[in-house]
């Protein structure tokens, strides 16, 4: 039997063996957060929620670029008024821009897009395209397609919260 104060101990590294690797998923969550730290809104996340907390409608303006669109939805995912199974919708007035910036909010929180996964926490709603899951929390969706959901449900009880992106856009 070895004797304990000869056995080296060997540390585990990202590379071992011993150790199960992030998914490539994960790898690129963990890279996009120093990009979503550096957009001007990241400083505001506690301004906004405690906003939301407080009242119940609340008008965000900032640059194009700043992360309003993807971030928003994503500081309040965990807040205690949206815990699941609310969800969050973020309208959107075009089918590319709902489907991009799922695309990219799957990709900053690491987790598979829509229907291609049980997991999935993001997904999408258009005009003849549909990729949820039953774990979907935040649906890009266009205004459309809330309009639709709205005729099932007039008070949209799935959702804690109504993101009206791009607002200045309607007439």
């Amino acid at each position: 039997m070895e004797n304990s104060a000869n056995v080296k101990r060997k540390r585990v590294s990202e590379d071992s063996p011993g150790r199960t690797p992030p998914s490539q998923l994960q790898q690129k969550r963990i890279k996009l957060l120093d990009s979503r730290k550096q957009l001007p809104i990241w400083q505001r996340q506690k301004d906004i929620r405690d906003a939301l907390r407080d009242h119940d409608v609340l008008i965000l303006s900032g640059e194009t670029g700043s992360g309003k669109s993807t971030q928003v939805p994503q500081f309040l995912l965990d807040q205690p008024w949206c815990r699941f199974p609310g969800k969050i919708a973020v309208t959107q007035p075009r089918r590319v821009a709902a489907i991009s910036l799922a695309r990219r909010v799957a990709e900053e929180m690491g987790t598979p897009l829509g229907s291609s996964s049980p997991a999935s926490k993001v997904g999408y709603s258009v005009r003849f395209d549909e990729s949820t899951s039953p774990s979907t929390r935040i649906k890009f969706l266009t205004e459309g397609m809330l309009l639709q959901e709205m005729l099932r449900d007039a008070s949209l009880r799935q959702y804690s919260c109504v993101v009206v992106d791009e607002v200045h856009e309607r007439s």
